[in-house]
C-alpha cells in the first residue's frame, strides 16, 4: 500500500470516529432543545396562546413519533403494575432475598444461550451478619447452557482494625463449552472460526487498603489450573490455522502477582450519570510447566456526563491492554487480549459489540466505545433509557504494527430497562461490517 493510500485510509477512519461523535453531539442537542416538548402531556392546558414555530413543531414531532410506537405498551404495562402493585411486590420479594443472602445475578436470555446465577451471604443466611459486618463468607454459582458454568467460594474482611485494610481469598472452578477462535491478529479471517473448550481452577487470595469510597489498591496472587480441549464442533485449533503458531493449546499452570489501583467516582455502579472511574493493572504471569512468562497491563477511562439533566448521559470509555512476553517466552492464546461481543460477561472479551465475541485475538489491544443515553420513560424507581452506541477498537502485536485501517467500527443502539439504577434487563442491537447482532442480558457493557 503507498502513503497516498494510507493517507486515505486513516482520513477514512478518522471521518468515521467524527461522524459517530457529530451523530450523538447532534441528538445530544437536540433533545436538549426540545427536552420539554418530548415530555408533554397533551391533556394538560396550554401555557400560552403562543404558537411554536413550524419549523420547531416538525423536529419536535420527528423526535417524539419514534417513541410513540412504544408508548402504548408501556402505557398498558403502567395500567396493571399499578392496578395490581407488582413493581412493590417485586420489589418486596428481592428485598426480602437479599435480607437472607439470597442474590441474583447476572442472566442472559437467547435463541442459543440461556441462564442466570445466584450468590449466597452465609452470615445472612445464618443471622449472623450484625455480629460480624465486616466478614465475607459467601458462594455462587452460574450456569449458562452450554456456554459457561461456575462455582466459587470467598473469605474476606474489611477494615482490618478498624483501618481501611482488607482481605480476601477466593477459589473458583469454571468451565466454558463453547469458545470461539478465529486466528491472532487484526487481519483475522471469520471463515476460519473453531472453537475450544476450557477448564480452569483459581486459588486467588488478596490484601489492599481503601483510602476513601472512591479510591482503593489491591496486591493479589493467584494459582490457575488451565484444560484446553476441543470445541464443541470437534475441530482442532492448530490445524485451523496453518502458517500461524497458537502458543498455549495444551494448557497449563500459572503462577501470577499482580496489584490493581482504581479510583471510581461514578454515583451509580450500574446506571451512571456522573464521574468515571480511572484504574491501572500490572500482572506478572509465570507458566510452571511451559515457557510462558510475561508482563501484562491493563488501563480503563470512563466518564458519565450529564446533558443538563440525568435524563440525558453521554458516557465514553477507553480501553487498552498491552502484553510483553520476556525474551524466549511467550504470552499464551487464552490470556491474550479478546475484542468482541458485549461484555466480559459470560464470555471473556471486551465490549465491540457487532462483532462475535472472542472475534479478534492480539497481544495487545485498543477500544474506545461511546453511548448516548436517554430517559424516555420514569415510574418511581422504574425507567425506561435509549441508547445508541459507537464502538471502536483494533488488537495489534506490537505498537509499532498499530495501524489506523485496523481499527473495527460498530454502531447500533436499544433499550435499558433499570429499577432503583440497577439494570435489569438491556436489548440491544449492534452493527459492523460482518453482520448484524442481537444481544439480550441483565447489565450494561460498562
Amino acid at each position: 500500500m503507498n502513503i497516498h493510500s494510507k493517507i486515505k485510509t486513516t482520513v477514512s477512519r478518522v471521518s468515521s470516529i467524527f461522524g459517530a461523535v457529530f451523530i450523538i453531539s447532534f441528538l445530544s442537542f437536540a433533545f436538549s432543545l426540545y427536552a420539554e416538548d418530548l415530555s408533554y402531556d397533551r391533556y394538560a392546558p396550554a401555557k400560552s396562546s403562543i404558537q411554536p414555530s413550524t419549523g420547531k413543531g416538525v423536529a419536535a414531532h420527528l423526535l417524539v413519533y419514534p417513541f410513540e410506537l412504544i408508548k402504548w405498551p408501556v402505557d398498558q404495562a403502567l395500567i396493571f403494575t399499578e392496578r395490581y402493585a407488582i413493581d412493590k411486590k417485586i420489589k418486596w420479594i428481592y428485598e426480602q432475598a437479599l435480607d437472607y443472602g439470597i442474590t441474583p445475578s447476572e442472566y442472559i436470555i437467547g435463541p442459543f444461550s440461556w441462564g442466570s446465577g445466584v450468590d449466597l451471604d452465609f452470615l445472612r443466611l445464618t443471622g449472623q451478619k450484625q455480629r460480624f459486618p465486616n466478614q465475607t463468607i459467601k458462594a455462587w454459582g452460574i450456569a449458562i447452557s452450554d456456554v459457561h458454568h461456575e462455582v466459587g467460594t470467598q473469605i474476606g474482611w474489611d477494615q482490618i482494625g478498624g483501618t481501611g485494610l482488607h482481605a480476601n481469598g477466593i477459589f473458583k472452578y469454571e468451565k466454558r463449552h463453547n469458545e470461539h477462535f478465529y486466528g491472532i491478529g487484526p487481519n483475522s479471517s471469520r471463515g476460519d472460526g473453531t472453537t475450544y473448550k476450557m477448564e480452569v481452577t483459581t486459588i486467588e487470595p488478596s490484601a489492599g487498603y481503601q483510602w476513601n469510597p472512591a479510591l482503593a489498591a489491591d496486591i493479589k496472587f493467584a494459582w490457575r489450573n488451565i484444560n484446553i480441549t476441543n470445541g464443541m464442533d470437534g475441530a482442532d485449533i492448530d490445524p485451523s490455522f496453518p502458517g500461524q503458531v497458537i502458543p498455549g493449546l495444551s494448557g497449563d499452570q500459572i503462577a501470577s502477582v499482580g496489584g490493581k489501583i482504581k479510583h471510581d467516582t461514578r454515583n451509580h455502579d450500574q446506571d451512571s450519570s456522573e464521574g468515571g472511574v480511572e484504574s491501572l493493572e500490572i500482572n506478572f504471569h509465570e507458566g510452571i510447566n511451559s515457557d510462558v512468562r510475561y508482563f501484562q497491563y491493563k488501563t480503563e477511562l470512563s466518564r458519565y456526563i450529564k446533558l443538563g439533566t440525568e435524563r440525558r448521559v453521554l458516557a465514553l470509555r477507553f480501553y487498552g491492554e498491552h502484553n510483553n512476553e520476556l525474551p524466549h517466552h511467550h504470552v499464551p492464546f487464552y490470556d491474550m487480549a479478546k475484542l468482541g461481543g458485549y461484555g466480559e460477561f459470560p464470555r471473556m472479551s471486551s465490549a465491540l459489540r457487532g462483532f462475535d465475541f472472542n472475534r479478534f485475538f492480539g497481544e495487545n489491544a485498543a477500544l474506545f466505545n461511546v453511548e448516548y443515553r436517554y430517559t424516555i420513560w420514569e415510574h418511581r424507581d422504574w425507567k425506561v433509557d435509549t441508547v445508541l452506541f459507537w464502538d471502536e477498537g483494533q488488537v495489534f502485536r506490537k505498537f509499532g504494527k498499530f495501524k489506523f485501517s485496523d481499527f473495527r467500527e460498530s454502531y447500533g443502539g436499544g433499550f435499558r430497562l433499570t429499577v432503583a439504577h440497577v439494570n435489569l434487563l438491556s436489548v440491544e442491537a449492534a452493527h459492523g461490517d460482518e453482520g448484524t447482532n442481537f444481544y439480550v442480558k441483565s447489565s450494561a457493557p460498562f
